[in-house]
């Protein structure tokens, strides 16, 4: 189950993806975390990323739960940008979040 959003590092609040909300979104993957909230100023929010947004890769390896999210987010090297996989109105396109 989904459960309560998780603010991240990038100043999202981000929940795992339930049934439900696969079905409304139209999402063609069964993993990934909903985008809940962004932080005004934040780097997600400089980058793009909007509520209600779906992001199903980090750096190219599929995102499972808000969990999976946040270890894939801490575990980033620093230096390039975290490269995101969002789904959105029904299009898939990369971010970069620096």
């Amino acid at each position: 189950m989904a459960g309560t959003p998780e603010r991240t590092s990038l100043g999202l609040a981000v929940q795992s993806l339930t049934p439900r909300a696969i079905r409304e979104l139209g999402v063609p993957d069964t993993h990934g975390v909903l985008v809940r909230g962004v932080e005004d100023a934040s780097r997600a929010s400089n980058a793009g990323i909007r509520p209600g947004d779906v992001i199903v890769e980090i750096d190219r390896q599929p995102i499972e739960s808000a969990a999976d999210f946040e270890r894939s987010v801490s575990e980033h090297r620093p230096g390039p940008p975290i490269l995101m996989l969002v789904y959105r109105n029904g299009q898939s396109l990369f971010v970069a979040v620096g």
